[in-house]
């Protein structure tokens, strides 16, 4: 299932201590995999310089596990009256959105 990248403002340094390839624009992360959009190309690169491609997931940074099918993050599975959730591989806090859309941390 492909993910939709969502763009955010993080208070800590790049994900890479080279620095960012040359073009880029911006940067976030897939499941914990630094990627960056280079601007030029129009693509997003991982911090590797392989190509991103939403169709073919990288696991997990923390846990080395895929996604489930279903896309769910797999140490978390379906979760029953969640809205999204993210368990932060490693690298951001994670999340919990229940249907009401009250977002809470998780360790």
């Amino acid at each position: 299932m492909a993910e939709a990248i969502k763009w955010a403002s993080y208070a800590f340094p790049l994900p890479s201590d080279d620095g960012p390839p040359p073009g880029a624009g911006g940067w976030t992360f897939v499941r914990g995999n630094a990627i960056y959009w280079i601007v030029p190309e129009n693509r997003y690169v991982y911090a590797d310089g392989t190509p991103y491609d939403p169709d073919h997931d990288r696991p997990c940074v923390h846990c080395g596990r895929l996604p489930t099918p279903e896309g769910y993050d797999a140490c978390l599975g379906h979760l029953p009256g969640v809205k999204a959730a993210c368990c932060g591989h490693g690298v951001l806090d994670g999340y919990v959105m229940r249907e009401n859309e009250e977002v809470e941390a998780i360790a």
